[in-house]
């Protein structure tokens, strides 16, 4: 929409009284000269007020909208706005807290004062009795020679109170200091007040509560060189409910300049808008009404939710009571029906227990199919009648989901395999506790668990001390049948993920790396009748082999040296390319990246350098999948 075509749709609320009650019940006054002599001056006949913006960019920000909005607002009460552009204090610039600013030149200055003149246009009307003007401060400044400027206008100012101002102050006891340029910055501003005066009968001041040394510079030297009395309104600084700073999405600001911000960036930001900032942000930014703020549109918003019909929920061959119970009770209390497909490799377990489960419900809520997921499997997503899929499986299968589903746009959600590192640095503290971890994170459930450790790059420095600590770890645990009490690690589920790790094994072993298969076999009849595999580590293998690429999927550990922790991202980084150019569908997706070091701060720095969705410090990652983003001392 265009400025023309908005313009006229604005006005203050017709119920106040005057703009300064209006005004300060939207927030917008923080600070100001004497309140009363204000309102009456605002309630009175039509005056001559200010802001200026100095071009430090090429656009302006949220930050200066809540100034053009408080100059708009003020002229729709019938006073005259001037909207100043700073071209010669823009070569100065205002002193900031902490360092000095950096001089642009006279072309880039007078270039940006250009696009700035052009976005103060667009929010101001410049028709009728309170027409506005655009002023450039550089019209009187650069005529202005440097006696002139110290007999006619530094002659009113005191240094012990120049010495005083915030910015100043800050600056003064800082390592940086203030130059002379940045320390005048205020005796120009003034001097724009007092130019404006002279000129236009102006009175009045608008700007952010932190310019509020440099707008009583001016009202000062109104009064010490005219002997009249003016004002200033400081306007707060807008924050978000929680503190931080507004105006600024993922630490950069958002521009009035589409080329700088796009519009869609900019929508978002708006939209993002945190509830408990919303009615602050209406009354700043928008004309609506105090009725319309405070009591919302005129009629009632119902939101009610539907169940979606027919959910059907894919059970993996591992873990599969466990990752029934984290699908089914979700599905059944937002009031859907199910139709549950367990692994046709683990069968027995879920079947029962939703046998059990199903007697509590009425007929038709809990339904189970089984069979070879190549023969049922497409029927039970692709089929019209259901209305959502929750699949836990490989990323190979997940993606065959989503190509089915979306035939009927039936909404899915995957939780796939990863293929998860951890890495193991210099300063990393390695003690029993530690080398447990690794243990449990990799061979747990026969390591056949989605977030088991698959991959372990150690520094070289520490490699012998992990290779032997996790290996007499592993030496100490009994493989064998999972009922008996002595035994730490049972089978692999079935006859085809056996001989897959297998294959990895011998793979590794045939390309020369060192494999050591650890643990004790009481039973070997049963061990070599059964789907046993002892957990085996695997020393320092071919980037490219299948058991660093893949993911394994059992209690098999490929364990890589590195000299650099810079090396060893990248290694894991072309671990994963190497992966995903050999077979996309063999790609697996991380899950977890576990960072080992001796200090949290340190692992919270590395783990944000890996590209993964949680990253763990000083744990293995059994138990803690919840933590997600998180560090987990």
């Amino acid at each position: 929409m265009s400025a023309a075509s908005t313009l006229p749709e604005q006005r203050n609320d017709p119920h106040f009284d005057d703009i300064w009650d209006e005004l300060n019940w939207r927030g917008l006054v923080h600070v100001s000269t004497d309140p009363a002599e204000l309102k009456a001056l605002l309630a009175g006949p039509p005056i001559v007020f200010y802001c200026g913006f100095d071009p430090t960019a090429p656009s302006l920000h949220l930050g200066n909208l809540v100034q053009l909005l408080t100059m708009r607002r003020l002229q729709l009460a019938g006073h005259r706005p001037l909207g100043l552009v700073g071209g010669s204090t823009g070569l100065i610039g205002d002193p900031r807290p902490t360092a000095e600013r950096t001089l642009n030149t006279r072309e880039t200055v007078t270039e940006w004062v250009g696009y700035l003149q052009g976005q103060i246009e667009r929010f101001l009307d410049f028709e009728g009795e309170s027409a506005a003007r655009i002023v450039n401060n550089l019209d009187w400044t650069a005529p202005l020679s440097a006696i002139d400027f110290l007999r006619e206008v530094g002659k009113y100012f005191r240094v012990g109170t120049m010495l005083k101002k915030d910015a100043v102050s800050a600056r003064l006891n800082s390592e940086a200091g203030i130059s002379y340029t940045e320390f005048s910055y205020q005796i120009l501003q003034g001097m724009d007040f007092l130019e404006l005066y002279r000129s236009y009968g102006c009175v009045l001041q608008t700007g952010g509560s932190d310019q509020w040394g440099n707008l009583t510079s001016g009202t000062d030297l109104v009064h010490r060189a005219e002997g009249v009395s003016v004002h200033a309104i400081g306007t707060p600084l807008i924050t978000n409910s929680d503190g931080t700073k507004f105006g600024k999405s993922e630490g950069n600001a958002i521009w009035l300049d589409p080329a700088m911000t796009s519009p869609y960036a900019f929508s978002q930001f708006w939209l993002n808008t945190d509830d408990a900032d919303v009615i602050a942000r209406l009354k700043v930014f928008t004309f609506l009404g105090r009725d319309e703020i405070e009591h919302g549109p005129p009629f009632d918003t119902i939101i009610t939710r539907q169940p979606r019909g027919v959910a059907t929920l894919i059970v993996p061959w591992n873990w599969p009571l466990s990752i029934l119970g984290a699908k089914l009770p979700q599905a059944l209390m937002a009031g859907n029906t199910v139709v549950v497909k367990p692994s046709e490799l683990s069968v027995l377990a879920p079947s029962m227990t939703l046998q059990k489960i199903a007697e509590m419900f009425p007929p038709g809520v809990i339904n189970i199919v089984t069979g070879d997921a190549n023969e049922i499997g497409d029927n039970l997503v692709g089929h019209p009648l259901v209305r959502f899929v929750n699949f836990t499986g490989s990323v190979r299968i997940g993606k065959h989901v989503m190509k089915v589903a979306a035939d009927h746009l039936t909404p899915v959600t995957l939780e796939l395999g990863g293929n998860d590192p951890a890495i193991v640095c210099a300063d990393a503290r390695l003690d029993d506790k530690a080398f447990m971890n690794m243990y449990l994170g990799t061979f747990m459930s026969s390591g056949q668990i989605c977030m088991a450790l698959k991959r372990l790059y150690v520094h070289r420095s520490r490699y012998d001390e992990v290779v032997e600590g996790l290996s007499a770890v592993c030496n100490r645990m009994v493989v064998g049948d999972g009922l008996l009490p002595e035994t730490n690690m049972g089978p692999v589920n079935n006859a085809k993920q056996l001989k897959t790790v297998a294959e990895m094994i011998g793979q590794a072993r045939a390309s020369g790396a060192e494999v050591r298969e650890c643990g004790r076999v009481p039973d070997e009849v049963l061990y070599r009748r059964g789907y046993f595999q002892k957990p085996a580590l695997v020393f320092n293998p071919d980037q490219s082999l299948d058991i660093v690429t893949e993911e394994q999927f059992g209690p098999a550990l490929p364990i890589m040296p590195f000299d650099s922790e810079t090396e060893a991202m990248i290694q894991k980084a072309k671990t994963d390319r190497l992966a995903h150019l050999e077979a996309e569908e063999k790609r697996q997706a991380e899950i977890k990246a576990a960072a080992e070091a001796a200090e949290a701060k340190r692992a919270a720095a590395r783990a944000e350098a890996l590209r993964s969705g949680t990253g763990l410090f000083d744990a293995q990652s059994i138990g803690v999948e919840d933590e997600k983003d998180e560090l987990a001392a």
